[in-house]
This record gives structure tokens, sequence and C-alpha cells, in this order.
């Protein structure tokens, strides 16, 4: 074999060479990418607030400050723009099925309903018709020993008690 001959071979072998390492290197970096978007998805708790008044802030507040990713919805427009601090903002009702449908409920862990004392009836209604549209952990919040005994005949039982439970108990409940 003549010398032209063979430096044209190597030439074509170390470029084989660097097309193999190139690919290789954008592959794994690409692989790197979406293993840590995965990662950090799976590792981060998305939660759903449904009432944004005292409790319902508060409850969002401090699990914003735990590093959880929390969304709210409401009715009332300013107590939207009150929680700008909640990874997204819906203004629904959530004692409509269609509202509720309009939510991604599966992108939800766990879902609270927070509706206070005024909305004793709505906070029973959301219950009902998220337990019966998603399979998420769902808390609600229940003034009186009838509501809880109407919720547990319905399937819920996790609880938030709003005479009894304070903030840390129920974050523990929440994040264990």
């Amino acid at each position: 074999m003549d010398a032209n001959f063979q430096r044209q071979i190597n030439q074509l072998f170390l470029n084989t060479l660097y097309i193999i390492f190139i690919s290789t290197s954008y592959f794994l970096y690409t692989l790197y990418k979406y293993c840590n978007k995965f990662v950090r998805q799976k590792l981060v708790m998305k939660l759903l607030i449904i009432g944004l008044g005292s409790l319902g802030t508060e409850l969002a507040r401090s699990l914003v400050l735990k590093n959880f990713e929390v969304s709210g919805v409401d009715l009332n427009p300013t107590r939207l723009r009150e929680n700008n601090f909640l990874d997204k903002n819906f203004q629904l009702d959530a004692c409509k099925r269609e509202d509720l449908l309009k939510l991604l409920l599966d992108e939800y862990q766990k879902i609270l309903v927070c509706l206070g004392s005024k909305y004793e009836r709505s906070n029973l209604l959301a219950a009902l018709l998220l337990n019966e549209l998603c399979s998420q952990e769902i808390y609600v919040l229940y003034l009186n020993e009838l509501q809880k005994k109407s919720l547990e005949v319905s399937g819920i039982t996790n609880f938030i008690n709003f005479y009894k439970n304070s903030i840390t108990e129920i974050l523990h409940n929440l994040t264990c």
C-alpha cells in the first residue's frame, strides 16, 4: 500500500471515531437531561387546594415553603390574586362537574378541599364530585360529625377537622 492511501484510511478511521464520540456524547447528554427532568418531576409532590380562604391560604403558603408544588382553586378572583405565590391558580366552581373536568386532576398526588364554614354544603359536594372523578388522595375539611359521616359513607377517608387540627398536624398528615 502506498503512504497516501494509508493516510486516507487513517483519516477516515479518525473521522469515524470522532462521529461516534460526538453521537454518543449527545445521546448521553440527552439521556441525562431527560432522566434529570423525570426524577425531579417524581420527587416534587404536586398538591391542589380547593378553597383559598384563611385555612387554604395558610396551608398553601406552608406547603410552598416546604418546596411542594401547589395549585389553588377558588371562585373569588381577589383570593387568587392574593395567592400569586402558587404555581397555578384556577378560577373555577368546585361544585360543578364541568369546571372540575377542566383541571388536569391526574397531575396532582393529593387534593385538599378547604371550603370554609360558610360553604359547608359546597365542601361536601366538591368532595363527592372529586371522589367520583379522580383516584388521588382527597383530604376534606369538615366542620361537624354529621358532615364527616356523610363523607365517610361516600368513600372519603382523609379528613381535616377545622376546629381540632393545627396547620402543623395537617402538614404532617399530608407529607407522610
